[in-house]
């Protein structure tokens, strides 16, 4: 199993060129983006240990929670959507939930041809 923790910094490469600057800049980044999420109150819907397996994506959660997706049949794998569809289902408590708000939601327009 790929196991990814999401939770700890980018290690730099040791013998490349990374100069403090850019160091300070990536940890100044890092810590802004997780005041934001703490003061939007979305801390707990940011995975903190991430697995892909077989074209399965499972996310844990701080709170103890366990979510998993995987494609339909006939979609390609990607772990990207996966961590996106995981994240969805903990914020609506399942893929039914989001799929009624998006029917509920979204709009379609005619597209008007000129003449």
């Amino acid at each position: 199993m790929k196991h990814v923790i999401v939770s700890t910094p980018i290690e730099w490469l040791e013998g490349t060129f990374v100069d403090d600057c850019t160091r300070e800049l990536y940890h100044k980044f890092e810590y802004s983006l997780k005041f934001e999420l703490e003061k939007a109150g979305l801390v707990m819907y940011v995975p903190t240990q991430i697995f892909v397996n077989n074209g399965v994506t499972v996310c844990k959660f701080a709170d103890g929670d366990v979510v998993t997706s995987k494609p339909r049949e006939g979609e390609p794998f990607d772990p990207e959507v996966g961590v996106a569809m995981c994240i969805v289902k903990k914020l609506f408590r399942g893929r039914g939930r989001w799929l009624s708000y998006l029917r509920d939601k979204v709009k379609y327009q005619e597209r008007k041809v000129k003449k």
